[in-house]
């Protein structure tokens, strides 16, 4: 995006979303979204349309549980009517926020109209979450010979002139 930056759809505002550097930059995120979600995550369901398919706020809640974080996806439904929607994005919306994902009722509302790029929004930073989420994981399971420590040097060496009593020169 050239003229506006990501961030620039956090009001929600139509001015963000009419503008065609943010359209270009939907249709190239939905492509890697859903691969990302009909390769990788593997909803319940097949996501073929982004803007209809979390319309409703339960794909979030999938999503959200499979990424690890409790949603009482019991109470959920898969309906797709206004009054679903608004009853799903009740329970969807707090964990979003817990998770710091820039969301807002304005931005609620345009996903649950199926605006282009409104889902997209959200999904590409739970989307980079995940990915942040898996390399702070696989940097917490290296081995201590890939971080190139050496085992040999022990702590008690590690003395300073206060700890021995010498004074410096």
């Amino acid at each position: 995006m050239s003229s506006m930056s990501l961030a620039d759809a956090n009001d929600g505002g139509s001015t963000c979303f009419d503008n065609p550097d943010w359209i270009e930059w939907t249709h190239a995120a939905d492509a890697a979204i859903l691969e990302w979600l009909n390769k990788k995550v593997l909803l319940r369901h097949k996501v073929s349309n982004i803007a209809r398919d979390f319309a409703n706020g339960y794909n979030f809640g999938e999503l959200l549980m499979h990424m690890g974080f409790p949603i009482e996806m019991e109470s959920l439904t898969n309906l797709r009517i206004p009054a679903a929607a608004a009853h799903n994005f009740r329970i969807v919306f707090p964990r979003l926020q817990q998770l710091d994902i820039v969301v807002n009722e304005r931005l609620l509302t345009r996903i649950t109209r199926q605006q282009p790029g409104a889902a997209t929004y959200v999904l590409f930073q739970l989307m980079h979450l995940r990915t942040n989420l898996e390399m702070d994981s696989d940097q917490q399971s290296v081995e201590p010979e890939e971080l190139n420590v050496d085992e040999n040097v022990n702590n008690n060496d590690m003395s300073t002139d206060a700890d021995t009593g010498h004074k410096p020169d």
